[in-house]
């Protein structure tokens, strides 16, 4: 008598139910163990031990920020879906050696693309052989479809050249569209010092209406400069609109209805990619060096990309090629138990080290906890 014939696995059919399922985890409160059991029950595959002891007991609670199963031969992603899928806010994805396929990355990144787009920073899909030219299409739809997506790691594949540099590419754009430049903060922070006539540090209506005010007529001049009746007529219509346009745009930053707009505030109109701990961050950091610029007389505290490489260096006492954590806490000057969270989430393989990459993608951190004195820096790892 011939075998049950094992039904192949539809990626659409399986998303078009997820409904359905998700309707029974949240009536069950089914923690992200059980789901990825019944996922494999489902599937009729059996459950990674190793999996098992990493996903989380708790009922109901789907809050992995980072999913690692470096090392751990899983092969097919599907039982993992809908972990996908229930999880709030993943931001990294590790999965080296993990015996992934082609096949494989076609199926999870439209998984990741459609709930996991806002919040994913980095994928780590070393040591997998098995990816090549399809791989490589699929991490660059990811890459396109994630713009917080700074960090691709993708060593020890055959995924071609070529596309390894456009996922470059792709990922320098991303971090330079969600990373307020400093060059352009201190641009943002004269034009707003230029409103704020007052000095107030911050902005009411009146202010904005009349900076417009004045920008207009350093354009056009006033409407008394000039003798034509019918130019006259058309200059009190632009100054109408832009005043119009003005208190439009008052409303529009004053999120609190506070009747006055902060740095922050205008900042975040202007770059609505930015998140409020970013803007923040930004804050924070460029508005003490402009004001220490200023003591100084304008000499720039800005340090470039091959400084930061320098610092790593130098951070590196024994010249090993990574930085423990006891060379960064002699390094930033700062005790050991504030950085030691930060450390071990940047220690990607945990091996009690930080690698040049991971060091950089830790100097690129959206944190207000640690501030070591450099500019933020994306991690290239492809």
């Amino acid at each position: 008598m011939a075998g049950k014939r094992k039904v192949a696995f539809d990626p659409a059919k399986d998303e078009e139910q997820f409904a359905e399922r998700k309707v029974m985890y949240d009536k069950t409160r089914a923690s992200d163990r059980e789901i990825y059991e019944q996922s494999c029950q489902r599937l009729g595959v059996k459950p990674n031990s190793a999996c098992l002891k990493f996903l989380d007991s708790y009922a109901g609670r789907h809050e992995m920020k980072e999913v690692s199963f470096q090392g751990n031969y899983i092969g097919s992603v599907n039982p993992f879906l809908d972990l996908f899928r229930m999880t709030n806010g993943i931001r990294k994805l590790l999965l080296r050696a993990n015996g992934l396929t082609n096949a494989s990355l076609g199926v999870l990144v439209p998984v990741l693309v459609k709930y996991q787009a806002t919040t994913l920073e980095a994928i780590d899909v070393c040591e997998n052989k098995d990816l090549s030219l399809d791989g490589g299409k699929a991490l660059k739809v990811l890459a396109k479809s994630c713009p917080r997506l700074i960090s691709i790691r993708v060593l020890q594949t055959n995924i071609p050249s070529y596309l390894k540099m456009t996922l470059q590419q792709q990922i320098e754009a991303n971090y330079h569209s969600g990373v307020l430049a400093r060059a352009e903060f201190m641009r943002m922070r004269r034009l707003f010092h230029d409103i704020d006539t007052d000095g107030s540090g911050t902005v009411n209506r009146q202010e904005l209406c009349t900076y417009e005010l004045t920008k207009l007529k350093d354009e056009f001049g006033s409407v008394e400069s000039h003798s034509s009746p019918s130019y006259k007529k058309l200059m009190k219509k632009e100054y109408a609109r832009r005043m119009r346009q003005a208190k439009e745009m008052f409303d529009l930053l004053d999120k609190d209805a506070s009747n006055t707009v902060t740095f922050e505030e205008y900042l975040a109109s202007q770059y609505p990619k930015l998140s409020v701990s970013d803007i923040r961050f930004c804050v924070r950091k460029y508005a003490m060096e402009a004001t220490q610029e200023e003591a100084a007389g304008g000499a720039s505290s800005y340090m470039s990309r091959e400084e930061i490489c320098h610092v790593f260096d130098k951070y590196d006492a024994d010249g090993s090629g990574s930085i423990t954590l006891q060379e960064l806490c002699e390094g930033l000057k700062i005790p050991l138990e504030d950085l030691q969270e930060m450390f071990d989430e940047y220690d990607w393989d945990a091996n009690d080290t930080l690698d040049l990459n991971e060091f950089c993608f830790l100097m690129a951190v959206k944190s207000e906890d640690v501030d070591p004195g450099n500019p933020r820096s994306m991690s290239l790892s492809v």
